[in-house]
């Protein structure tokens, strides 16, 4: 558990340092954590390079359909996060 916080904690200040910019879309399909099975958020997807990703948020304050800004890694896209999530951090 400890590596995973660390690995997290790692790619999310890589995100805030060198990530870059996009609108995802929030898509039907529902996400809960094993670590909060009461708590659930949604899955995002964006393109880049017509080739889609997808990440999830714990906000429940969206719809199917919302776009939000996150922030990716070029040289790896599916490490993203909801930027709003990454200010926080």
């Amino acid at each position: 558990m400890i590596i995973r916080g660390f690995y997290l904690t790692s790619n999310n200040n890589e995100l805030i340092k060198d990530g870059k910019g996009i609108k995802a879309i929030i898509i039907n399909k529902v996400w809960h954590p094993s670590s909060h099975r009461l708590e659930k958020g949604y899955y995002y997807y964006f393109k880049i390079k017509n080739i889609e990703y997808e990440g999830h948020t714990f906000s429940q304050d969206y719809i199917v359909g919302d776009s939000i800004d996150i922030l990716y890694l070029q040289k790896n896209p599916k490490i993203n996060n909801p930027k709003d999530y990454l200010m926080d951090w």
